[in-house]
């Protein structure tokens, strides 16, 4: 096979691969054979980058890039699994977002670099802002394949049912004229981007409901 063939045949097979690694590590995370879940592969290298005029090349682009994205919910806990397409720290956030049968929306943020503890916030009534909230056994891991988090029902109200998405939204510096210059980049698990969109997504887009097992 010539060396091109070879190369063709590893991008068709690498998305193949990480959905199923997504899909066990996920799984392993599962308490239970009750729990709800949804799985899904998001493009590789559809990072939407916003900048001034003038930027050409942006570093670390793939380390926003997220490729991977699982969901299972339970009585107990509700488990988010992302990949990123490389594991770098960067200035930037992750960001769940859960909305639940009761009608609240509930953000949780995990910055990429590690810098800061991860925060959950609900909206208040109306929609008018978002609270802190304290939530007790909430886990946030950050490996090489990716970021997963482990929140504990009733931090999310012991909702019914849920509909999450997760985002990545991080600044990089950049190559253009004038230099140096910052870029935006932002990814969306449930969206197929388009490097150089006019502005980036500021609210993940959110799967299916998924109800209690």
């Amino acid at each position: 096979m010539a060396v091109g063939s070879t190369r063709h045949a590893r991008r068709i097979v690498r998305p193949v691969l990480l959905a199923g690694v997504l899909a066990s590590s996920l799984a392993l995370w599962v308490g239970g054979a009750d729990a709800a879940t949804a799985f899904h592969r998001d493009p590789s290298g559809d990072v939407v980058v916003t900048g001034p005029p003038g930027v050409s090349a942006v570093r670390d682009v793939e380390a926003a890039d997220l490729v991977g994205f699982g969901v299972a919910y339970d009585a107990t806990t509700l488990r988010v699994a992302t990949s990123l397409r490389a594991y770098r720290r960067l200035d930037g956030v992750w960001e769940a977002t859960v909305r639940t049968s009761q009608g609240f929306v509930y953000r949780l943020r995990v910055s990429l670099d590690g810098s800061t503890p991860p925060r959950l916030r609900r909206s208040l009534p109306g929609g008018s802002g978002l609270v802190d909230r304290t939530c007790d056994g909430l886990v946030v891991a950050r490996t090489e394949r990716g970021i997963t988090a482990r929140i504990p029902t009733p931090c999310v109200g012991g909702a019914w049912r849920v509909r999450v998405g997760v985002r990545t939204e991080a600044t990089r510096p950049s190559s253009g004229d004038p230099a140096p210059a910052a870029a935006e980049l932002t990814d969306d698990a449930l969206a197929d981007g388009r490097a150089s969109a006019p502005a980036p997504v500021r609210s993940a887009t959110l799967g299916r409901w998924l109800e209690q097992g």
